[in-house]
């Protein structure tokens, strides 16, 4: 088989580089800052950056401490390397620290991801730690609530709340498990609430800790600004390559694609992708052939649109109708591949928005008969219990029932994609308005692989960027509409997205648009 079963990735958001945003320049006090760590950095150099990030300021933490609802909180994300740290009560301590006068309770949420997103590299991850503060009941809502269930069919995660994507009224969350930290401190997965109490005079001192299976994490984003009234936007990124045109299905059921229509006849399912992974590798190996990405197995994603999101959507489809295929740009190496990513990932996200999902093929190709060409995608598209979704999904096809968390219905369209090839120059962010500063944190939540981690070395040790808050996953992300809300094309928002390099991320206000009492 000429494709794989790829696993998921997280990147990052970049505004302006972050070497324009490092301590030398940083804006002090802030409510939210990432640290990369290198190799052979101490606990006690990472403290005193984290203290110089956090300072008191007018409009930095002071003001977070004064607007809290309730105790101090905060919320601590390590990479998986720095899994141990979250052990250390000295080191949590000292990083808890608050200059000046301290509240006299402070309530955390400590948790390790696979990587932490860094803004001047959207396709990689880092080592280090990125820190939240804010207050208890608007940040972390039930944190100390009553006991969760252990669930072993559902794997420990943390979930963050986003405003509405642009050209899309409801709001959505963003789901990622926790990292495997079973070879870093022996445990399956780390994440605790802890109490800390503080006396003048005296270190922190936990009071309280209990592990956490899953949370809510709720950044403040309504900025400092009262006089706008722009409201926040939030954008999915998910720079694939579209590899075929779309096509319409006519027979498959579930998970599974027997049909396709192709030059108004029904042909199996996989037949395109057999003829055109082995033509997009020898195009990969002509033009770069030192590059990875020019062997297989390569994994492959399949944007499967509804036909009701088709229809409503009638300015999108002929989009990735007229959009490039593998056969369009002519093998021409990471620029031209990263080119056709960029331009699908615009269009993709408006119909993701819009109902659509973006499912990693499991299996397929090959075969005779009535199961020749057959292809068998991800059905997992809410992050829940596994076991009821199944059971759910065998009574509804037992019945001949219909669900819109139904992956494949027949009158559908599904398109396919891979991951580019990266060029080796810097390129612009994806989709994502430039901006001068911002008035509340920049959050990025997305997907990362595992592959990465460690490639990336930090000048100097430690770098530090504030207003900077967000965790990486290399087991995918879930986006969904909460509460079943609904589009603006009247389909929930519902998927899981496992593709290298997806983010969803939301922008803080230009600090220019701030009244001036604010400044």
């Amino acid at each position: 088989m000429l494709w794989k079963a790829s696993h998921g990735l997280i990147a990052v958001a970049s505004r302006q580089p972050a070497s324009r945003r490092t301590l030398s320049t940083l804006r002090r006090g802030s409510t939210s800052f990432s640290i990369a760590i290198g190799s052979s950095v101490s606990k006690q150099r990472v403290v005193e950056k984290a203290r110089e990030a956090a300072s008191p300021a007018p409009r930095g933490l002071s003001k977070a401490l004064d607007d809290a609802n309730g105790p101090d909180a905060a919320v601590i994300l390590t990479s998986r390397s720095l899994a141990p740290w979250l052990a250390d009560q000295d080191f949590l301590s000292a990083l808890l620290h608050v200059p000046g006068q301290p509240p006299p309770e402070i309530n955390v949420l400590s948790a390790v991801v696979d990587g932490i997103p860094w803004p001047d590299a959207p396709h990689s991850l880092r080592d280090g730690i990125s820190v939240l503060h804010g207050g208890l009941a608007s940040m972390l809502p039930d944190l100390w609530g009553s006991a969760q269930v252990d669930c072993p069919s559902v794997q420990p995660s943390i979930t963050v709340p986003f405003p509405p994507l642009r050209n899309d009224s409801g709001p959505l969350e963003a789901t990622i498990p926790l990292a495997n930290t079973v070879f870093n401190n022996g445990r399956p997965f780390t994440m605790f609430a802890s109490r800390w109490q503080s006396q003048p005079g005296s270190p922190l001192k936990l009071t309280q800790k209990v592990e956490k299976r899953r949370q809510l994490i709720v950044p403040d984003l309504t900025g400092t600004n009262t006089t706008s009234n722009r409201s926040s936007r939030s954008d999915i990124s998910a720079p694939l390559l579209p590899i075929t045109r779309p096509r319409r299905i006519v027979a498959g059921l579930g998970n599974i694609i027997r049909q396709v229509e192709i030059d108004g006849k029904p042909a199996p399912a996989s037949g395109e992708l057999e003829a055109v992974i082995p033509a997009l590798l020898d195009a990969r190996s002509e033009s770069a052939p030192t590059t990875t990405s020019t062997v297989g197995p390569v994994g492959v994603w399949a944007l499967v649109v509804p036909e009701g999101v088709a229809a409503a959507t009638g300015g999108e489809m002929p989009r990735l109708l007229r959009g490039s295929a593998a056969s369009d740009y002519g093998g021409g190496g990471g620029l031209s591949e990263w080119g056709a990513a960029v331009e699908s990932s615009v269009v993709m996200a408006r119909l993701l928005a819009s109902g659509a999902r973006l499912q990693r093929i499991l299996s397929g190709g090959g075969g005779w008969g009535l199961k020749q060409g057959l292809l068998s995608l991800d059905p997992q598209v809410r992050y829940s219990v596994p076991d009821e979704e199944d059971v759910e999904r065998f009574i509804r096809s037992f019945k001949g029932e219909t669900s819109p968390d139904d992956v494949i219905t027949p009158g559908s369209y599904i398109q396919f994609f891979v991951e580019p090839i990266h060029p080796s120059q810097k390129v612009s962010a994806i989709n994502r308005p430039e901006q001068a500063g911002l008035d509340f944190p920049e959050v990025v939540v997305g997907t990362c692989d595992t592959a990465e981690e460690g490639e990336h070395s930090v000048e100097d040790g430690v770098q530090v960027v504030t207003d900077y808050f967000g965790a990486l996953s290399s087991q995918g992300m879930f986006i969904a509409s909460p509460t079943d809300t609904v589009g603006s094309h009247g389909m929930g928002l519902s998927t899981k997205i496992d593709a290298p390099n997806c983010r969803v991320e939301v922008h803080g206000k230009p600090r220019h648009e701030r009244d001036d009492s604010s400044a």
